[in-house]
């Protein structure tokens, strides 16, 4: 049986920071696709590669009109094996919680963070809170911390891991792209 290909697809420019790092410089809808679009493309990439597997990004994915139409989308499509969401973790009420936890395919939230010094300087007063209470308010879905390594931040690694360790279920260390804000 063949593999799913699996790709990152960035649903929206939209965002809440301007993360010095960020390898965006737009940060509008105005490339926003909307569903029959998206649906268009899910059947072009059944037709090519058969599964597929999708992380969900953007900007912040949560900030899409049509999100979670857009998950409903994905969920009924046959072509799509699985998905994550990659998120800053802001967004991520009990509600929205609840919604997700009612997906067969949604594997993992990816939540980025800065560093624990850094993420505030980077994102605003009491940003990392934030997120660590929404992390504890999700069972039932495997939680990922994904954390971007710069000049500015390298020295944190030990302590993302600990917080990885205490309030995830693992750790992505990703490598700077220096485009966009980054640049």
């Amino acid at each position: 049986m063949k593999e799913a290909q699996s790709f990152q697809w960035h649903i929206t420019n939209l965002c809440n920071f301007r993360c010095s790092h960020c390898y965006q410089e737009d940060f509008s809808s105005e490339h926003d696709l909307p569903s029959d679009k998206i649906k268009t493309i899910l059947e072009n990439l059944k037709n090519q590669f058969g599964k597929i597997f999708i992380n969900i990004t953007g900007g912040e994915p949560f900030l899409k009109k049509d999100f979670f139409g857009i998950l409903e989308l994905i969920e009924k499509f046959d072509g799509v094996e699985g998905f994550n969401i990659i998120t800053n973790g802001i967004f991520l009420d009990e509600e929205k919680i609840g919604t997700l936890k009612k997906s067969q395919k949604l594997k993992e939230l990816k939540i980025s963070i800065e560093g624990i010094k850094s993420n505030d300087f980077i994102r605003g007063k009491e940003a990392l809170n934030a997120v660590k209470k929404n992390l504890e308010k999700i069972s039932g879905i495997k939680r990922i911390i994904m954390f971007t390594v710069a000049s500015y931040n390298y020295k944190e690694i030990e302590d993302v891991f600990d917080f990885a360790r205490n309030n995830a279920d693992g750790l992505i260390v990703e490598r700077f792209v220096p485009l966009g804000n980054g640049l």
